[in-house]
């Protein structure tokens, strides 16, 4: 009946109920709870054949506990066999999980690799903002190399305009004078225009490598740098051999970024500490197979309670001055992520020495 739909549902023993279920292959029926109650299953004989009792009798005690443990369990009639599922259900649990475990491996993935590119986009973003914040820092550093670059000749053309104005007023004015005077105008001017230039090209970015001169890089430098401190009366000095080769694959906009910023950082240290001899000393050499820069100081060194962290981000030795901590750390950044290189510092008798290692990383200084 039930098996019919005749009937929503029977209340029958589970040994009866399983026996029905499996002799007649019902298999869109299953048990769906046992009551918790105990099934004793009796066998009688009667009084008149008392000899077949006593044989019944010793055969039900003699039959092996795992034979009634199986015979109940074929049965259903166990509290050790908890029916959860069918068949049925069994496959379409085993369709659902196979579509979703693999489905959940995928995602955990996909979150993984999301998580990660975040994690570096992040980065970036933080590396720009910051190497944004040093160049507005730099371009004021920039603007001051600039105007002592440029204070000399527009001096120069300021005194020729002069001359020029006196001998109009006093009619000694020739054709030679205006000759010289336009000379000399022109020659100040290109000097003013070449100079922009230089500062220009210094802001450039470089999209790929080429192959330059280290020591042309070097005069480059010092040409920039020498107005500003002569200023301050720093004397700078450079010793290249000029028969041994430097050339190199790279950026070299990049490094004479972080050359003027550890320059300007040793001018800082000397004006700061009121050195009288003020002296920048920039060496050139091969160690093995590196090409070394060296720019050591007299300012008399860096405290040992900090030397390890002026590398770190915003951390400045400049604070009365404004100064934001981005510089070493972004001059770091190039040299090690852009040039493949190496910055290292260390103090040395009277000052300070940076080292920039470009080419195969050193294992010891």
């Amino acid at each position: 009946m039930l098996s019919k739909g005749l009937v929503d549902a029977v209340i029958s023993e589970s040994v009866r109920a399983s026996y029905y279920i499996e002799k007649y292959n019902l298999n869109n029926l299953r048990i769906a709870h046992n009551l918790e109650y105990d099934y004793h299953l009796s066998i009688g004989s009667t009084r008149t054949l008392p000899l077949l009792n006593v044989i019944l009798s010793k055969t039900i005690t003699n039959i092996p506990k795992e034979k009634i443990e199986a015979l109940q369990l074929k049965w259903g009639y166990t509290k050790d066999k908890v029916l959860f599922f069918d068949k049925q259900t069994l496959i379409y649990l085993a369709i659902v999980f196979g579509i979703i475990f693999p489905f959940s491996i995928y995602l955990y993935i996909i979150n993984r690799k999301l998580h990660r590119e975040i994690v570096k986009r992040k980065k970036m973003i933080k590396e720009l903002q910051l190497m944004r914040k040093s160049r507005l820092t730099q371009m004021s550093e920039i603007i001051s190399m600039i105007a002592h670059q440029w204070k000399q000749p527009l001096n120069n053309l300021s005194l020729a305009n002069q001359l020029c104005i006196s001998k109009y007023q006093k009619g000694t004015i020739d054709n030679t004078s205006l000759e010289n005077f336009k000379n000399n105008s022109k020659k100040q001017i290109n000097f003013m225009i070449n100079t922009i230039d230089d500062f220009r090209n210094f802001f450039k970015v470089e999209q790929t490598k080429i192959e330059f001169d280290l020591k042309d890089t070097l005069n480059h430098v010092i040409d920039i740098s020498k107005p500003s401190l002569s200023n301050h009366h720093i004397t700078l000095t450079c010793h290249v051999k000029a028969d041994e080769d430097y050339k190199l694959m790279g950026y070299s906009n990049a490094l004479i970024q972080v050359l003027i910023n550890i320059i300007n950082n040793a001018k800082d240290a000397l004006v700061d500490n009121n050195i009288d001899e003020k002296k920048i000393d920039i060496r050139l050499k091969h160690v093995e197979k590196d090409i070394v820069i060296i720019i050591s100081d007299n300012a008399g060194g860096i405290p040992k309670n900090i030397i390890k962290k002026i590398f770190d981000p915003y951390f400045s030795t400049k604070e009365k001055k404004n100064g934001t901590g981005l510089g070493l750390y972004m001059s770091k950044t190039i040299i090690e992520e852009h040039l493949e290189g190496q910055l290292l510092v260390r103090n040395q008798a009277d000052g300070a020495s940076f080292e920039i290692h470009l080419g195969t990383h050193p294992s010891t200084l």
